[in-house]
């Protein structure tokens, strides 16, 4: 597991999911919101269903969404 990023000046909080969307860590106002998770993993791979990212980056853009 890699450690959460440093916060950025706008940051309401940040969220480390699992593929299901299950809550890694977290901090911030979504400290522990397994709901916007679930959410945000169902946004990825409805985005990855319809090729939004291009075939060669799916991997990458899918590890970390900023």
């Amino acid at each position: 597991m890699q450690p959460l990023p440093k916060p950025g000046p706008d940051e309401l909080g940040c969220l480390q999911l699992t593929r299901d969307g299950a809550v890694i860590a977290s901090r911030g106002a979504l400290e522990n919101d397994e709901a916007a998770g679930r959410v945000i993993a169902e946004l990825v791979d409805v985005a990855l269903r319809r090729k939004v990212f291009p075939a060669d980056k799916q991997q990458q853009q899918v590890c970390r969404i900023t």
